[in-house]
């Protein structure tokens, strides 16, 4: 039997219909084992272009405290640079200036969910500003048109021909 090694392949865990929590909780298992999880991470982790800071800390949250319940630690620390590697690109500024003014090794998750927040609603606040605006203006120019027809019937009134 030279040549053979002597290693045995588990077979992942098979999802048979029934108790999705226990095999969800094998299936990280044993990816974590196969060193794969943190590849599933990665991917299922990034913050979607549609998502707000809040909805995305809240599923990231999830998947940490699942990843603890199988006995791994995992650091507020950790999360929150897997936070600041998954953001979208229109939080680069913040991060910035938090590289800038804060040691971001020590940075706590509920500083940096704050500043991210704080982001996030001061470019709703200024779309809903622009809506408010391109509004605004749509109403005043349809107001100008309608003025202007007026002013043409008025005018067109006063210069009538007499019939008789």
């Amino acid at each position: 039997m030279e040549g053979e090694s002597s290693f045995s392949v588990v077979a992942p865990p098979v999802f048979d219909g029934e108790d999705y929590q226990v095999w969800a909780v094998r299936m990280e298992a044993f990816l974590d084992a196969c060193d794969l999880w943190e590849a599933v991470e990665e991917d299922y982790e990034h913050m979607k272009e549609s998502e707000t800071v809040k909805v995305y800390v809240e599923r990231l949250s999830g998947i940490a405290n699942k990843v603890r319940i199988l006995g791994a630690e995992l650091t507020d620390n950790r999360i929150v640079q897997k936070i600041l590697v998954s953001l979208p690109e229109r939080y680069e500024a913040t991060i910035a200036s938090l590289e800038n003014t804060k040691d971001l090794s020590k940075i706590s998750l509920a500083e940096l969910v704050s500043a991210l927040q704080a982001q996030e609603q001061r470019r709703m606040m200024r779309q809903e500003g622009t809506t408010e605006g391109a509004l605004q203006a749509k109403w005043q120019q349809n107001l100008r048109q309608k003025q202007e027809v007026e002013r043409k019937e008025r005018s067109s009134r006063q210069f009538r021909k007499c019939s008789y």
